[in-house]
C-alpha cells in the first residue's frame, strides 16, 4: 500500500518546515503536493524517469561492468578503482558530457542514457555468463 507524503513525515517524525527545507523545492509544491494537488510537468517525467534508470542501473548492473565501461571512457584507473557503482554511472554519465541527474534532460540525454543503460546490461550478461561457463568447467 502506497503511503502519502504525510504519511512519511509523521513516520519520520518530520515537520512541515523540515520538510520544506531538506526537499529544496518551494513551499507552495510541497503544499501541492502534501493535498496531492501537484502533477508533474512531461519534463519532470522524464527527470524521474531517468533518476528512476539510474538508480535501477547501480542497484543491478554488476560493478565491474560500470567499472570497464568508466576505464574505456578514459577515466583514470587511479580515481575509480574505489567509486562505489552510484559514484561509477555518475563518472561515465559526466564522461559522455551529458548533465547531472538534477537537470531536466533533452531529448540527446535520453538518447545516451538509454544507449549507456543498454552497454552496462551487455557488459553486465557478459560477466553473468563468463562466470557460468567458469563454474560449469571447474
Amino acid at each position: 500500500m502506497a503511503q502519502t507524503v504525510e504519511d512519511l513525515c509523521q513516520a519520520g517524525k518530520i515537520t512541515y518546515a523540515q520538510l520544506v527545507e531538506r526537499s529544496g523545492l518551494e513551499e507552495t509544491r510541497v503544499q501541492a503536493i502534501l493535498l496531492q494537488r501537484w502533477t508533474p510537468s512531461p519534463a519532470e517525467r522524464k527527470l524521474e524517469q531517468l533518476a528512476e534508470l539510474r538508480a535501477q542501473l547501480a542497484r543491478s548492473v554488476d560493478r565491474r561492468a560500470l567499472f570497464g565501461m568508466a576505464r574505456d571512457r578514459g577515466l583514470p584507473h587511479h580515481q575509480i578503482f574505489f567509486m562505489t557503482s552510484d559514484q561509477l554511472l555518475d563518472a561515465i554519465v559526466s564522461a559522455e558530457g551529458l548533465p547531472p541527474a538534477d537537470v531536466l534532460p533533452s531529448g540527446y540525454t535520453e538518447e545516451r542514457m538509454s544507449a549507456i543503460a543498454a552497454e552496462a546490461r551487455l557488459r553486465h550478461d557478459e560477466i553473468v555468463v563468463a562466470e557460468a561457463a567458469e563454474l560449469d568447467a571447474g
